[in-house]
């Protein structure tokens, strides 16, 4: 885990290019990012990405319209910033996740446990153009 101020990232999960409509843009988005971070120490940093990757990451591949995530860290002093971007089809399968207000964020108990503080509210993005590989 980085802690001196430089990034570091996982990508997990993937899948083939579905499109959404994109409000206001006149384009069709490829997907749906959702954004959201918290923050905590270099140890909490490390157990985090080990609980997202083992134990939150596999319930998300099972739902309808998931397609994929990535987890940033950065140091910051003392702490560490943790960002997570997850990928979906539409907002249609992100209330499928989060429910009837889909800018809540969903932390688990067991994540919340390790952070000091995060996110209450999420942001999302439409993806127009996507270069990665």
């Amino acid at each position: 885990m980085a802690c001196d101020g430089t990034a570091m990232g996982i990508v997990i999960g993937g899948g083939a290019a579905m499109r959404s409509p994109v409000s206001g843009s006149g384009e069709e988005a490829e997907m749906i990012v959702r954004s959201w971070s918290g923050h905590t120490t270099a140890s909490g940093g490390q157990r985090y990405v080990a609980y997202f990757r083992n134990i939150l990451l596999p319930k998300l591949q099972r739902l309808d319209g998931h397609r994929g995530a990535m987890v940033f860290t950065r140091g910051e002093g003392e702490e560490v910033e943790v960002n997570v971007l997850t990928f979906w089809d539409s907002m249609v399968s992100i209330r499928g996740f989060a429910g009837a207000d889909p800018a809540a964020a969903v932390v688990e108990p067991e994540a919340e446990a390790l952070l000091k503080r995060f996110d209450a509210r999420v942001k999302h993005f439409e993806v127009l153009v996507d270069a990665r590989a």
